[in-house]
């Protein structure tokens, strides 16, 4: 994870920033992650929305874009007879 990191975007036309790729990715960011925007001392800050499973609740560490953990891809792979390895 990221100590400090500063970079550099501009507002568009219509008042959008692109989040640079590189902090999207120390970030586990992916098109659709939900952010949240807090002004705290004249300054925005964008913190990712913990992300849970979508069947058991877990905290997912990564999004992906199902939105299930490990051990629940495991067992619908076994409820459906998917041979692959979990």
């Amino acid at each position: 994870m990221l100590g400090v990191y500063m970079t550099k975007a501009h507002l568009d036309k219509l008042d959008r920033v692109v989040i640079p790729k590189d902090i999207c990715k120390a970030l586990h960011l992916i098109p659709g992650s939900p952010v949240i925007f807090t002004i705290e001392n004249g300054r925005v800050l964008i913190t990712p929305e913990e992300i849970v499973c979508a069947v058991c609740g877990e905290l997912l560490e990564t999004e992906n874009e199902l939105r299930l953990c490990r051990k629940c891809v495991c067992m619908a792979k076994k409820l459906f007879d998917i041979q692959e390895v979990c």
